[in-house]
């Protein structure tokens, strides 16, 4: 949640403040067990790359960047509404075959992975970097890649992270045109790899410990333990160094997440309602929102259409519906656009998922809910 934050160029607490209402809303609309939604590495890269976000920041600040996204995200919310309203789900379910079938592979390959975890080829690295709930066609997944690469590159070897390379080479790269301005990230990235005099010496080796946990920590770590716990385990560790050294006075953290504002007789919302949204940008981000709801809807269509072979029936109306109320709820708290993930999808029907009271509860045991989170580590 942290990374896709950042990756749609905003505050890395934003992502876990963010995801519980979209989730909640998804849980209240959607007619599928299995479907999980939420941001998304690719749908992230769209939306920065939809707005401008750098260029956005730069210009406007990071408050007034908040406000575009959350229009925006709104705007593909209604867009997907109306779309529902349309017939359109129905039209999309035809989808054709090849694209099901692709999805249904995927899956069939990662059941195979889970089943050898110690082999990792070189062909998984575009996994680890997009999120396959958007299995999009290939060149569009690989773009991504390199998208996500570029933009994480410089928090994983200097201490501060994207903003110092920026500033470090501001003037050093010619101004391209606005049709190549992904080509910028890439030649920073190259800039990032070939400086290494500049690495930060705690940031490094944080990074490349924690890139070999995550690939490699289940092998080692007891059996006895859950799927998932050398994430937590590397976390903690990491936060415990990180408090010791006082790194925060030395290269980035994510900081305290900032309390919202909205309160009603003594009780504080967890998360906060955006009302202030920039109207004047409503005809030239309209267009791309449909597109992006089509896009992101097009994942949705394959997901359950693989599902569908294992006899969970699905109504395509309705789950277009269902991302455009989610993305509603999502823009009213401050989130990017959200949508269906595969491997969260996988991980919820895994799981034993039945009814629509798994997506809620995944909305309501996000880190902005602490009642919730602190009930359910309860031996009950």
């Amino acid at each position: 949640m942290i990374a896709y934050s950042e990756l749609t160029g905003l505050p890395g607490f934003r992502g876990l403040k963010t995801a519980g209402p979209a989730m909640v809303a998804f849980a209240f609309s959607t007619g599928h067990p299995w479907i999980s939604q939420g941001v998304t590495s690719v749908s992230a890269v769209l939306t920065k790359s939809d707005l401008d976000g750098e260029k956005y920041v730069e210009d406007h600040g990071t408050e007034a960047y908040i406000q575009l996204v959350t229009f925006y995200t709104l705007l593909v919310g209604v867009a997907s509404v109306l779309l529902a309203l349309l017939g359109v789900g129905k039209i999309a379910q035809n989808l054709p075959k090849p694209v099901s079938v692709g999805f249904s592979w995927v899956r069939s390959r990662r059941r195979d992975e889970r089943r050898t975890p110690h082999v990792l080829p070189a062909a998984r690295w575009q996994d680890a970097l997009v999120d396959d709930a958007d299995l999009l066609p290939l060149s569009l997944t690989q773009g991504a890649s390199l998208s996500i690469l570029a933009s994480q590159m410089p928090d994983a070897l200097f201490a501060r992270g994207k903003s110092f390379a920026k500033e470090a080479t501001k003037g050093l790269f010619p101004k391209l045109p606005a049709i190549m301005k992904g080509a910028t990230g890439v030649m920073r990235l190259l800039w990032s790899v070939a400086s290494p005099s500049l690495w930060g010496p705690y940031t490094v080796p944080m990074a490349g410990i924690t890139l070999y946990i995550l690939m490699k920590g289940k092998e080692y770590i007891p059996k006895a333990l859950p799927k998932g716990s050398e994430v937590l385990i590397v976390t903690g560790v990491f936060t415990a160094v990180s408090g010791y050294l006082g790194y925060s006075e030395y290269g980035n953290v994510v900081g305290e997440i900032p309390t919202s504002e909205n309160s009603s007789g003594g009780f504080q919302l967890p998360f906060e309602i955006r009302t202030e949204f920039p109207w004047d940008q409503a005809y030239v981000l309209a267009p791309k929102a449909v597109l992006f709801a089509i896009i992101k809807f097009s994942a949705t269509v394959s997901i359950c259409s693989a599902f569908e072979k294992e006899g969970m029936p699905w109504n395509a109306n309705r789950e277009l519906m269902a991302q455009g109320v989610s993305c509603l709820a999502a823009g009213a708290t401050g989130s990017p656009p959200v949508g269906a993930s595969l491997s969260r999808s996988e991980v919820q029907k895994m799981l034993g998922a039945s009814s629509n009271l798994a997506g809620l509860t995944n909305g309501l045991g996000k880190p902005e809910h602490p009642a919730v989170m602190l009930a359910a580590t309860l031996p009950f």
